[in-house]
């Protein structure tokens, strides 16, 4: 049974103004995550600390064959459920317009990701440890303009723009 409770590492959440909302009285949360991303190295030392009697060169050899299994699978367009995890398929990424589409028209793939019931019903039970309401406005970052693929300069009349933002 997965158990993602973690007693030594606290949840927390940071409250941001939903500007959406007329009323603005609503928030939307956002779970704040360390800088740090495990790799695959760092789960492995944390697995050689906890079990010595596995190989961490062994450990590191199945790791690297099932990765090049999965991509293997994913490649000929299967779905693939990783550890249990839950469940990594392609999908189109976007829509295509027109009457009578073509090949050429598919849109570009993607990886998505369904978590296994699992995982789900382990993630109900934690529970965030500290909620912090953000105190900043939402600003423009930066501009891009789609048609030039320039930033922050003069930008096209009628065309499309990418806006980043911060604390949106």
């Amino acid at each position: 049974m997965m158990n993602f409770q973690t007693p030594e590492h606290r949840i927390s959440m940071v409250l941001y103004k939903n500007r959406f909302d007329k009323t603005g009285e609503s928030f939307y949360g956002r779970v704040h995550r360390s800088n740090k991303t495990l790799s695959l190295e760092n789960l492995i030392s944390l697995i050689d600390e906890r079990d010595t009697g596995i190989s961490a060169h062994l450990v590191q050899h199945s790791a690297q064959l099932l990765h090049e299994e999965i991509m293997r699978q994913l490649r000929q367009g299967k779905a693939v459920n990783v550890l249990g995890i839950g469940t990594f398929y392609l999908a189109a990424d976007g829509i295509v317009k027109g009457k009578n589409p073509v090949q050429a028209d598919a849109p570009p793939l993607c990886l998505r990701f369904t978590p296994s019931a699992e995982v789900n019903k382990s993630l109900k039970k934690l529970s965030v440890s500290l909620v912090v309401q953000s105190q900043h406005d939402p600003q423009i970052d930066a501009v891009r303009d789609l048609f030039s693929q320039k930033d922050n300069e003069i930008i096209t009349c009628g065309k499309s723009y990418l806006f980043f933002c911060l604390n949106l």
